[in-house]
């Protein structure tokens, strides 16, 4: 078997656009096919935002809180609390949310194999012969540099009736929940998450798409409480980034799992940390001898470890120096 690298498109059917829209969004995506096998799709974007909250409320009654953050860059919350019989309320609350726009790196790496294969000859079906056949494939990594990071701090009090109050928060498969029904509670929580990178790996050939993902994130969920009342339920699952639910990805069982109920009177202290890293370094740029604009229209980041004398007179590209 003979490898080599392509240096064409013929073998695969790809198509990368960049969006910039008006909204001042930035993403990507990316089409591939090889020779008409499985097809590799990937849509991406993001944008510079920030989301504060500060509450208090405060009094005796009926009440129905709604609140939720749905998807952004994978992070999901969602708050709710009701007594729809009266009581005595409070609560203060604080909620954070950013996310910043950052450098992506797409990397696309096509190949083909040569292999040899025995068949009857087709003159003398006693005989064998060996024919060549060509395997194409290719390679597509995309890492992107988008941090986000959502924080959500609640301190709650209510005496009477029956209270309902449940969170769930969720960043990309890493999950925090509580659900409590109580008549007497005391609840303080804070819940901190944090997406710093996120790393996706495409193999496709003509019979196959393997796809996987890998994030750096964090997760911190601290609960402090006193409660008398029918339930409560504490869950947190720990999931592979691979195991997420997107294209070409099949969604896994969690890593870790954990799941606690309570009746009647109780105090509950519990600290949860979760995160992964991505400890893959980034593929260094290959410069090409002649780099089209110069150095005055490199990117900062594309500078860094470089001068303008590297530039024009090729030795970025490991060749001997121009005199």
């Amino acid at each position: 078997m003979t490898y080599r690298l392509i240096q064409c498109l013929s073998l695969l059917s790809i198509l990368l656009l960049a969006i910039g829209s008006s909204d001042a969004t930035i993403g990507y995506s990316i089409v591939a096919q090889v020779d008409g096998g499985p097809a590799f799709y990937l849509s991406r974007e993001t944008h510079n935002m920030t989301f504060s909250l500060d509450g208090n409320v405060s009094g005796y009654g009926n009440f129905t809180r709604f609140n939720r953050v749905k998807n952004v860059a994978g992070i999901n919350s969602n708050e709710q609390s009701s007594a729809v019989r009266g009581g005595d309320l409070s609560i203060d609350e604080k909620q954070r949310l950013q996310t910043m726009e950052g450098p992506v790196s797409i990397y696309i790496e096509l190949a083909s194999a040569t292999e040899y294969i025995s068949v009857p000859d087709p003159l003398n079906p006693s005989n064998f012969i060996l024919i060549p056949v060509i395997k194409e494939s290719a390679s597509i990594e995309s890492d992107e540099f988008w941090p986000s990071a959502y924080a959500n701090y609640k301190k709650m009090s209510y005496r009477g009736p029956k209270v309902h109050n449940k969170e769930f928060y969720d960043n990309n498969g890493d999950i925090a929940t509580t659900s409590i029904d109580s008549w007497n509670l005391n609840k303080e929580s804070l819940y901190r998450t944090n997406l710093n990178r996120t790393l996706i790996h495409a193999d496709i050939t003509s019979s196959q798409l393997f796809v996987t993902k890998s994030l750096n994130r964090s997760t911190f969920y601290a609960l402090n409480m006193d409660s008398t009342g029918s339930l409560t339920h504490l869950g947190f699952a720990k999931a592979n980034a691979a195991g997420i639910s997107s294209e070409g990805i099949t969604p896994l069982k969690p890593d870790a799992f954990i799941s606690e109920d309570y009746v009647g009177q109780h105090t509950i202290k519990i600290k949860v940390n979760m995160g992964d890293y991505v400890y893959r370094n980034r593929i260094e740029d290959g410069w090409l001898p002649c780099c089209q604009g110069g150095y005055s229209d490199m990117s900062k980041s594309d500078r860094r470890g470089l001068s303008s004398d590297s530039i024009f007179n090729c030795s970025c590209a490991g060749l001997p120096p121009l005199s």
